[in-house]
């Protein structure tokens, strides 16, 4: 917990496929008893996810912070900072990092393939074309 902030928790899958998109989000309180400005950066292990502009923020007030990233071939983890506009506070101008905290996502396992002409026909069936899909292929078995 920070002087002033407090990351209250960072949402994500605890695991994801490679290749998948990975949605972020990062609560910040605001724990001190004046409003100030704050803005949060989060990376994925070293790599820059996002880097929010300063919000205000009002006494007990917790705002989110949101975006996404693709998993990469290893483990990772969601690191997450959050800065204050010190000249609100009356310290020397300029953002001060006040909190910060981590979460790990796993690489997780891919879908089969197997699955996936499955998966293919629900979608046809769901937009209202699985029977033409399913009376194309039989037309086209009997030629």
């Amino acid at each position: 917990m920070g002087a002033y902030t407090n990351i209250t928790e960072i949402v994500a899958p605890s695991s994801a496929p490679q290749g998948s998109i990975v949605p972020v989000t990062i609560r910040v309180a605001n724990i001190w008893d004046y409003q100030f400005a704050v803005y949060v950066e989060a990376f994925c292990d070293s790599e820059l996810i996002f880097e929010s502009e300063g919000r205000w923020i009002y006494p007990g007030e917790t705002l989110s912070f949101s975006s996404s990233f693709i998993m990469p071939d290893r483990d990772v983890t969601i690191h997450a900072y959050s800065y204050v506009e010190n000249g609100e506070l009356g310290l020397p101008e300029g953002w001060h990092r006040d909190d910060e905290a981590a979460k790990d996502v796993s690489l997780g396992a891919e879908v089969p393939v197997s699955f996936l002409p499955l998966a293919v026909l629900g979608g046809l069936t769901a937009l209202g074309l699985g029977v033409v899909g399913v009376v194309a292929l039989s037309a086209a078995k009997r030629e």
